[in-house]
C-alpha cells in the first residue's frame, strides 16, 4: 500500500519560499495553459515574467492573509521550502476571509501594460457575474491547485483536496473551486464535486470555457 503523502502547512513569507511556490505552479499551468494569463497577456512582450509576478503577488498576498492557507506537498529534489521542492500545492481560502494586504510585488506591477489590465478586468467581470449566481455566498474555496509534472499520477492533487474536503465537512460548509479543464471537471466530480454553472468567453481571441463547481457538505446520518 503506497505511503500517505505529509501534507505541509506553509507559513513563510521569505521571497525564497514564494518563488518555490510560483515555481511549482507555473511548471503545472505555464502561461500557454493558464487561462487568465494566456487571454490577459496575448501578444505582450514579456508575458512569461508578467505571469509568475502576478503569481507571486497571489502567493505571497494568501501567506499573509490569516483567511487563507496555503499547504504543499514536498519532492525529491533541492528546493527552497526546508530544503526541497514543491512537488504540489493548494491555496485553501476559508469563510470570512478578509481582503488581501499589500506585496512587495505591487509597485513592479504597477508597469502592467494598459491592454493587461483592460483584460483583466473584463475577465473579472465576466468570472464575478458566473461565480454570483453558481456559487454559495460564504464558503471553503480552493484558489489554487497544482502538481508539478515531475510528480503527476501519484495520487498528490487527491491527498490535498481530500484534506480541504475534510476540514469543510468539519464545520458543515461547502467548498468551492473553478477550473478551465474538463479533465479536471471529471477528476473533481470523482471527488464529489458537481458543476453548478459556466460559461464560453472569447477575450483577447482566445476561446476558453470556464466551470465552477461545489462540493456540499453531505448530511449526518440518521439513527
Amino acid at each position: 500500500m503506497p505511503k500517505p503523502h505529509k501534507l505541509t502547512l506553509v507559513t513563510d513569507m521569505s521571497a525564497a519560499t514564494v518563488d518555490a511556490l510560483v515555481a511549482s505552479y507555473v511548471a503545472s499551468f505555464s502561461l500557454e495553459t493558464f487561462y487568465p494569463s494566456t487571454a490577459q497577456l496575448k501578444g505582450l512582450p514579456d508575458g512569461e515574467y508578467w505571469h509568475a509576478l502576478q503569481l507571486k503577488k497571489i502567493a505571497y498576498a494568501s501567506l499573509s492573509n490569516p483567511g487563507h492557507e496555503v499547504w504543499c506537498i514536498l519532492g525529491d529534489r533541492e528546493g527552497g521550502i526546508e530544503g526541497r521542492d514543491v512537488a504540489a500545492l493548494v491555496i485553501f481560502k476559508l469563510p470570512g476571509c478578509p481582503p488581501d494586504g499589500p506585496t512587495p510585488y505591487d509597485a513592479e506591477l504597477a508597469g502592467l501594460p494598459k491592454v493587461a489590465v483592460e483584460r483583466y478586468h473584463r475577465i473579472a467581470k465576466a468570472s464575478a457575474a458566473l461565480t454570483a449566481r453558481s456559487w454559495p455566498g460564504d464558503s471553503f474555496h480552493i484558489s489554487w491547485l497544482g502538481v508539478a509534472p515531475a510528480y503527476e499520477k501519484r495520487g498528490m492533487a487527491g491527498a490535498l483536496m481530500r484534506m480541504a474536503l475534510a476540514r469543510a465537512a468539519e464545520q458543515g460548509g461547502s467548498l468551492r473551486l473553478s477550473t478551465q479543464s474538463a479533465d479536471n471537471v471529471a477528476f473533481y466530480e470523482h471527488l464529489g464535486f458537481q458543476a453548478k454553472g459556466y460559461d464560453e468567453w472569447d477575450i483577447a481571441g482566445v476561446p476558453h470555457t470556464f466551470w465552477v463547481m461545489v462540493a456540499e457538505p453531505k448530511p449526518a446520518d440518521g439513527g
